[in-house]
């Protein structure tokens, strides 16, 4: 099974997963915000 989900704001964020939630199915996911780097020049 699969499940997304998109996070919009950097943050620490706590899951579980409830079916297995016995078995010790739990984390943390650490978002950051994104980086855009340095544009390059076109070059033609």
């Amino acid at each position: 099974t699969q499940f997304r989900y998109r996070l919009q704001v950097a943050g620490t964020y706590q899951y579980q997963c409830n079916f297995h939630f016995a078995q010790g199915m739990v984390g943390t996911i650490n978002v950051t915000a994104a980086s855009l780097g340095k544009a390059q020049p076109a070059t033609n």
